[in-house]
């Protein structure tokens, strides 16, 4: 008895657990089938409403904007038709104009190129090269143009010309070339005397050539034998003053 009591109540519980459960199931179909077309309709149309309202605020802001832009070009209209006289004319001055009246005459016969004559005059004309440039009777303008300027030739240290300077330098020719500077700085008197010795030496082996030369003139004679034919040359002897001082 106790176990038919014990099925009875398990029964009785599960069978109120399905009956709400399904319930609730037929609620929850019921709300989400359901449509309130009032509320669809009233969210359409203020959303409609708030477009239409930024729409018209942005064609007011634009309008806005044009109104701004043409008052302004209004204002400089004046200063602008100014600018441009002003640039036309200086070109006319600084660029003559170089051409001849054949953009007058396209103009005047625009009208009467049905003319085979006509047209094959200006279809002539428009075969000419023009000159790039214009020939003038005079020269160009070297002052406009741009003359040939020499270059400024670069300053040389003399030694004589003052106490402090060095002497000129075959070796820095090319260094003072490039650079382009000159600078005051003491001679080197070690490397001067060198130089010094070294022409002297050069100087005194020019002269002996020479003098051996002018008496070679002189004095050479020249013998042949009867039966080798060779000639000899009889140099004239040693002076003491051929050697270096």
């Amino acid at each position: 008895r106790s176990d038919s009591e014990r099925r009875q109540a398990l029964l009785s519980l599960f069978d109120y657990f399905f009956n709400r459960s399904h319930k609730f199931r037929l609620r929850t179909v019921e709300k989400l089938q359901a449509v309130d077309f009032d509320s669809a309709s009233a969210e359409l149309l203020a959303e409609r409403l708030r477009k239409e309202a930024e729409d018209r605020r942005s064609a007011e802001l634009s309008q806005k904007v044009v109104a701004h832009v043409r008052r302004k070009l209004d204002e400089v209209k004046d200063d602008i038709e100014r600018c441009i006289a002003s640039a036309d004319t200086a070109l006319s001055i600084l660029v003559p104009v170089f051409c001849t009246d054949f953009d007058e005459d396209t103009t005047k016969n625009s009208d009467s190129t049905s003319d085979p004559s006509t047209a094959q005059e200006l279809q002539e004309k428009q075969d000419e090269v023009k000159p790039a440039i214009p020939v003038v009777s005079y020269g160009l303008d070297l002052k406009y143009w741009g003359e040939q300027r020499s270059e400024a030739p670069i300053p040389r240290n003399n030694a004589d010309c003052h106490r402090f300077w060095r002497a000129p330098e075959d070796d820095d020719r090319d260094l003072e070339a490039g650079s382009g500077k000159s600078f005051v700085s003491k001679p080197k008197k070690k490397k001067v005397q060198e130089s010094t010795v070294r022409e002297r030496l050069e100087m005194d082996v020019r002269a002996l050539q020479k003098a051996k030369e002018t008496e070679l003139t002189d004095v050479v004679t020249i013998s042949f034998h009867t039966h080798d034919y060779r000639p000899h040359l009889s140099f004239p002897a040693r002076r003491e003053n051929d050697c270096f001082k």
